[in-house]
């Protein structure tokens, strides 16, 4: 089996097995409820997966198209490169920058400053140890994750490609639910008690 196929079959394990409707569920309600004021009518959520940032979008009003590779009855198959200029008042990349190439991101970033009007926002774990992860073997992160972002790394990193970091903010996501979160819980190893620590960002088009 080569390298490739490999990779698609632990991507496709992970998915099945970690990457659930409730979690992604979970995902939107707290980047919903920390950046609501930057959510404006027109969204596009890249990466939409499930589509359950879709789906809730949709249930408070917003007019919200999903994309990504595995399209569904929700989410449509991932080609933004056909999106008319000036389409959106937000874009979405939720726990999706962290997957992609030099490549991918300088193709991604430009395609999302034509197709913005006003806020991209973010998410993306924090200061990821990636070399947790990696299977000694095939040398593949288990998640896929190919770069680790601190607040200063993804300031650099938008300012690169020419948008201006306008809110940037660690929090903590559990994987169960509590009636609130501590904020001394950002103090924990994240690997206790499933904690994630993650990156929130809003960014602008630089003027």
């Amino acid at each position: 089996m080569d390298n490739k196929e490999t990779q698609r079959k632990i991507f496709q394990y992970r998915n099945d097995k970690f990457e659930t409707p409730d979690l992604q569920r979970q995902r939107v309600e707290i980047v919903f409820k920390t950046l609501r004021p930057y959510f404006k009518r027109r969204v596009l959520d890249i990466g939409a997966g499930h589509g359950e940032m879709v789906k809730i979008l949709r249930g408070k009003g917003y007019a919200v198209e999903g994309m990504d590779i595995n399209p569904n009855e929700l989410v449509q198959e991932g080609n933004f490169t056909k999106l008319p200029d000036k389409e959106y008042d937000t874009v979405v990349c939720s726990h999706i920058i962290e997957h992609m190439t030099d490549e991918e991101l300088a193709l991604g970033f430009s395609e999302i400053k034509r197709v913005l009007i006003g806020k991209l926002i973010i998410a993306t774990p924090y200061d990821e140890d990636l070399d947790r992860l990696i299977c000694p073997l095939c040398r593949i992160h288990l998640y896929g994750h190919r770069r680790s972002f601190t607040r200063e790394s993804m300031t650099l990193l938008l300012e690169g490609f020419g948008f201006r970091v306008v809110k940037i903010k660690v929090i903590p996501i559990i994987k169960f639910r509590l009636p609130y979160i501590p904020t001394w819980i950002l103090m924990l190893p994240d690997n206790l008690i499933g904690l994630q620590k993650n990156l929130l960002v809003v960014a602008e088009k630089a003027k």
